[in-house]
């Protein structure tokens, strides 16, 4: 498995975890940030 997969395959798993233990995490953490600037950035 190339490393770029593996990082994939963890980040699944790491927020999995995260969902697992309080299924609002993700929305928990996104609540007051409102950055000026957006940066996304996707490579394959």
């Amino acid at each position: 498995m190339d490393n770029i997969n593996r990082i994939f395959l963890d980040n699944q798993k790491w927020k999995a975890e995260k969902l697992a233990e309080d299924p609002m995490y993700f929305k928990n953490l996104s609540e007051g940030q409102n950055p000026e600037y957006f940066f996304y950035w996707m490579f394959r």
